[in-house]
Parts: C-alpha cells; structure tokens; sequence
C-alpha cells in the first residue's frame, strides 16, 4: 500500500515581527532617500555658493581693471560754495582732502582718509559730510572762514578770521576780498588753523568785527568798510603813550581816524560810548560821501549827537 505523504504543515508567521520588519525597510528607503536629498541640496548650495564667490570676485577685478583702464579723473566739488571763496581757494581746499586721480573709487577707507585730511585745513570750520559718488565726484559740505584782516609776519602774509584763528593767505572774491592789515610791535603768531594770543590782535579784530557788524546793516552808498585800509594797535592800553590813541584806524586815502580804547573800555579813559564813535564815524560817511574829507577824524570826545547813521534809537 502506498505510504500516505504527509502534509507539510505551514509555518505560522507573526503578524507583528511581519509589520515591524516592512516598517524597517520602508524607514531605511525613506532615511536613504532623505539623505540622498539632503547630500544633493548641500552639494548644490556649495557649487551656487563658490560661484558667487567667484564671480563677485572676477567681477571686483574688473571694475578695478576698467577703472584703471579708463584713467578716471576723480574731481572733487564744495556744495553751496560761499560767493567769497575764490576758484583758487576753492582748489586749494578741495586738494587737502588727499585725493588722488589714480584713488581707486570702491575702497571704503578712503573717505574717512579724505575726512580727516579736510577737517586738518586751517579754512574748514565745520565739515558736515563728505560723499563719494561712482561717477568720479567727491562732494564736501562745509563751512569755510571767513577772514577780516591780514597780519605781515616776515615776507609772509596770514588772514585773521573774526575769532583771531590764522588762516594762510589766499585769493578772495567780491565785497569780501578786502581786509583791514593789522599793524603793530613784531607778534607772536601761532601754527595755521589756531588762534591768536596777542592782546592786541584780538582787540583790533573785535573793532573790526564790531565794524563789519554795523556796515553790513546799512545801505552801501553809507559804508565804510571798504575805505578802511590798516589798524595800528601798537600804542594798545597806552603802551608806548597813555595820552595818544590806543587804536588808530587809516583809509585807504591816509585819513587818521583816532578810535581810542579798546571796544568796552571807553568809560576808563573818560571816552565817548563806542556806538557814539560809531556814529561820528559814519556822519562823516554820510555827510560828505567819503571818509577821506579830512586829515583826521576824533570820536573820542563826548558828544551830544542827534544825527543817528546808524537808523536807531538811542
């Protein structure tokens, strides 16, 4: 008889370890296949990455080259230039900035440099700001001195501005280029761009300056400022004669206008006000049309004036 064959039993599989093993597998497809994106998009940033880099830098070598190439000529230029300043000074103020045509137009350290150069200049006052432009222009806003007397030290000529700082001589346009030349004993002058300490320097130029206020007030057919030619301070508070004028003023056409003290000091010598000097002045002025009517002029004597050049009340 024939053997029966036996039925070979099934092996029951676990229908946990059978979920946990497709999980495995579908997990390790998935953390290859996010790797693999992962590796991708590194790989992709770092080639975009050093082609930028490269082409700022090829691009930075050549806006050096092409600026080179075309030889650009910086040019530098003063925002709301006073209508004194001369095209002389102007340049010569423009110039100390340091700039270069050969300054390359993208290096950032270069204003700072220009900055500092400018704001050394005796003439600069104030700098607000100093701005580069691409197109080859260096634009200044600043405020420049503005001198009302010359001073003679040796062979050389120096301006004064109204707060006594030393300015080197330069070339002035309109009704501002004329100065009053102070005139005294040998004075110690300092460096350029600092003040004065002579006494009397600083004297003389707060009369100047006292006139100066005054003339711009009036009509110009009533000014004197222009006939004013030199301010002799060497008998200041009376050092070489108490008696004579401690201040002297000279036209252009040698009148001798005999000021007196100091400006604030008429009471000590038993002088009249400066503003009554002041009037005395320009009734001369006004009455014959120049100062130069007579030899000498002499406010200092107390007056009772009714005419007032001044157009004020007392």
């Amino acid at each position: 008889m024939a053997k029966k064959r036996r039925k070979k039993k099934k092996k029951k599989t676990n229908p946990l370890a059978a979920s946990w093993q497709y999980t495995c597998a579908v997990l390790a497809v998935f953390h290859w296949d996010r790797a693999g994106r992962c590796l991708t998009l590194a790989l992709a940033w770092m080639v975009l990455g050093t082609a930028f880099a490269g082409g700022f830098t090829y691009l930075d070598r050549y806006v050096h080259q092409i600026a080179h190439q075309r030889d650009l000529s910086l040019t530098v230029g003063l925002v709301d230039r006073p209508v004194w300043a001369s095209n002389e000074l102007v340049e010569k103020v423009c110039l100390s900035t340091g700039i270069h045509s050969d300054d390359f137009l993208l290096d950032e350290s270069l204003p700072r440099t220009w900055a500092a150069n400018l704001k050394a200049n005796p003439w600069v006052k104030e700098l607000r700001y100093l701005r580069k432009r691409y197109d080859g222009r260096l634009e200044i806003d600043c405020d420049l001195r503005l001198p009302i007397a010359s001073v003679v030290k040796g062979t050389k000529v120096y301006y004064l501005d109204a707060q006594g700082v030393l300015l080197p001589a330069a070339r002035l346009a309109g009704d501002q280029a004329h100065l009053v030349r102070l005139r005294g004993s040998d004075f110690e002058l300092p460096k350029a761009g600092r003040a004065v300490s002579s006494p009397a320097l600083r004297a003389g130029l707060e009369l100047l300056t006292l006139i100066k206020q005054v003339d711009e007030r009036l009509p110009w057919q009533e000014r004197v400022w222009a006939e004013l030619a030199v301010l002799d301070v060497a008998n200041f508070r009376g050092r070489l004669n108490n008696a004579d004028p401690h201040l002297t003023l000279f036209t252009t056409n040698d009148t001798e206008i005999r000021w007196g003290a100091e400006v604030g000091e008429y009471l000590a010598h038993y002088e009249a006000p400066d503003r009554i000097k002041l009037r005395w002045i320009y009734q001369h002025k006004k009455l014959h049309g120049s100062l130069g009517a007579y030899l000498t002029i002499d406010p200092r004597p107390l007056r009772k004036e009714t005419a007032d050049p001044l157009r004020q009340s007392t």
